[in-house]
C-alpha cells in the first residue's frame, strides 16, 4: 500500500492556530469564571496537541523511510558499478599477461586501465556523498581503507605500464581488484542492515496505523 500523503506545513499552521484559539478561550473562561467551559476548551486544546504531535511523529519516520529507499537506491546502483569495474580489470590483467614488454597492444590496453581509473574515481564521488548521509564512522573508515588501496594500485599500476613491466602491472591490477572486492562486500552488509532497518520501519508504521 502507499504511504499516507505528509501533512502540508499550512495544516501543521492550522493546527497549532486551533490550538492557540482553544488555549485562548480556555484563559478567557477562567478569567470570566466559567471553569467547566475553560476545562472543555483546555481539554480541545491538548487533544488537538496530541494528534498533531503523532502527525508530526508520522511524517518524521515517513521521511527517515524514503531517506533510507534513496540511500538503499544508491547503494545498489554502486554495487553494480563495483562489480562491472571487477569484471572489467580481470579482463584486462588477463590482456595484460599475454603481452611481451614490446607489444603494440600496450598503450590501448594502458588507456582502458586509465578509463577504469576515472570510471572508478566517478563511484568514489558517489560513495563519499553516500557516507556523509550515512554517517557511519566505521564505514566511512572501512571504505576509505579500501578506496585508498585502490586508488594506490591503479596509479601504480599505470606508472607500471609507462615502464612496460608487465608483472608489475599484474600485480598491482591484482591488490587493486581485490580491493575493489572488499569494498563491494562493504557496501552489500550495509545495503543488507539498510535493507533490515526499512523492512523493521515499515512494521512499526503498518503497526501504528492498525493501533489508530
Amino acid at each position: 500500500e502507499e504511504l499516507e500523503k505528509p501533512h502540508s506545513m499550512e495544516e501543521t499552521e492550522q493546527q497549532e492556530n486551533e490550538i492557540s484559539k482553544e488555549q485562548q478561550d480556555s484563559q478567557q473562561s477562567l478569567e470570566q469564571n466559567q471553569k467547566k467551559k475553560a476545562s472543555e476548551s483546555q481539554k480541545k486544546a491538548g487533544d488537538k496537541m496530541k494528534k498533531m504531535a503523532e502527525q508530526m511523529a508520522a511524517m518524521q519516520m515517513e521521511m527517515q523511510q524514503e531517506s533510507i529507499e534513496m540511500d538503499i537506491a544508491a547503494l545498489r546502483a554502486l554495487l553494480e558499478n563495483l562489480i562491472t569495474l571487477s569484471f572489467d580489470q580481470e579482463q584486462l590483467m588477463a590482456d595484460f599477461g599475454k603481452l611481451t614488454p614490446k607489444d603494440g597492444k600496450y598503450v590501448k590496453l594502458g588507456q582502458k586501465q586509465r578509463k577504469l581509473k576515472d570510471d572508478m574515481r566517478m563511484i568514489e564521488d558517489s560513495i563519499h556523498s553516500l557516507a556523509k548521509r550515512i554517517k557511519e564512522p566505521q564505514f566511512s573508515s572501512m571504505v576509505n581503507n579500501e578506496l585508498d588501496q585502490i586508488n594506490n594500485n591503479m596509479n601504480e599500476a599505470i606508472a607500471a605500464i609507462g615502464e612496460r613491466k608487465t608483472t608489475t602491472v599484474g600485480m598491482h591490477q591484482q591488490a587493486g581488484m581485490t580491493a575493489v572486492n572488499n569494498l563491494a562486500l562493504i557496501l552489500s552488509q550495509m545495503l543488507d542492515a539498510l535493507n533490515a532497518q526499512n523492512n523493521s520501519n515499515s512494521e512499526n508504521q503498518g503497526d501504528g496505523q492498525c493501533s489508530k
